[in-house]
């Protein structure tokens, strides 16, 4: 037998207690609760990757919504390479949540690569907008990225343009303005470049949803009386035209809420309102909600000058 040894019997008081203890912690229906716990935070941790976010789903890709760029857009392309190369390009989105498009609604002032088939497409993630200008088949196609402000009136970025067989390569950036719609009723003046004689007008202007516009004038002064034109609004600019195709009036937005309404540049053929004549003129639209900036002023440089010849191409061309 072997001799009591108190100490040795207190010491194992502990050990065997805590022997008891584990033992509770490995409880069957413990284990089992623990089990099923883990099993169901793993389900959810892989349901959430197999499943797309709110924000994936309206927002493409998680960043937020897509901002809204549909609409009218007038953008000053400044390159890197001198101001030679600086454009004038105008263009109408639409916009199908984070997909971009224009056709038909593309004018650029005097690039080289403009064949009348441009074409704009693109994506918009968040803030950010990517997109290119395509010149048709076996033409150069620049490359346009850049963020849209948190107003959705303003975006910017860098473009690029590989060199082709109509241009070299070039780089620099753009910045665009939204422009809103340019319906109202108009007054002011315009002046021939013919005979210097001034022609009181007063127009009203309206535009539908898809940009096209119905203007009637009067006129004091004039050829004609009266005048009923049709055209496109794009980006700043109003095409338009009678319905024999005899008269055309340009008119550019010297703002976003087209307050001045710049003539750019007006012809009358034939004899439909008399003698030949052109010239320019200013608008102001007189419509009690459009705050009017009396020192707004067109800006005609030499690529919008461009961008006035270009249309005025298109306008012959459809003629004939």
């Amino acid at each position: 037998m072997l001799p009591y040894d108190s100490t040795s019997r207190s010491d194992s008081w502990p050990r065997a207690r805590k022997i008891t203890l584990n033992r509770k912690e490995m409880d069957p229906m413990r284990m089992m609760r623990t089990l099923l716990t883990v099993l169901a935070i793993s389900a959810l941790s892989l349901l959430s990757a197999c499943f797309p976010s709110l924000g994936d789903i309206i927002g493409g890709g998680g960043g937020g919504s897509p901002a809204t760029v549909s609409g009218k857009w007038s953008t000053a392309i400044t390159s890197s390479h001198g101001s030679s190369n600086n454009q004038d390009l105008e263009f109408n989105l639409s916009q199908s949540t984070g997909t971009i498009s224009a056709a038909q609604s593309v004018i650029v002032s005097s690039f080289p690569c403009e064949f009348g088939t441009d074409f704009i497409q693109g994506t918009v993630k968040s803030n950010t907008i990517t997109f290119t200008l395509a010149f048709g088949t076996g033409h150069p196609t620049a490359t346009f990225t850049g963020t849209v402000s948190s107003d959705g009136l303003t975006m910017s970025g860098s473009y690029k343009v590989p060199s082709g067989d109509c241009t070299a390569s070039d780089s620099g950036s753009w910045a665009a303005t939204k422009f809103g719609d340019s319906s109202g009723s108009y007054s002011g003046e315009l002046t021939s470049s013919v005979t210097s004689r001034t022609i009181e007008a007063l127009a009203v202007v309206q535009e539908d949803a898809s940009n096209n516009l119905l203007v009637t004038m009067s006129l004091t002064n004039g050829g004609c009386s009266s005048l009923n034109l049709t055209g496109k609004a794009i980006g700043s600019f109003l095409d338009l035209q009678n319905s024999n195709g005899t008269i055309d009036v340009i008119g550019q937005g010297s703002n976003p809420t087209f307050a001045i309404l710049s003539v750019v540049g007006y012809t009358i053929g034939g004899t439909t309102c008399g003698t030949a004549d052109e010239g320019t003129g200013t608008l102001t639209k007189t419509a009690a909600n459009v705050v009017i900036r009396s020192n707004a002023k067109a800006p005609i440089n030499p690529a919008t000058q461009s961008l006035v010849e270009k249309i005025r191409e298109n306008l012959n061309a459809t003629r004939k």
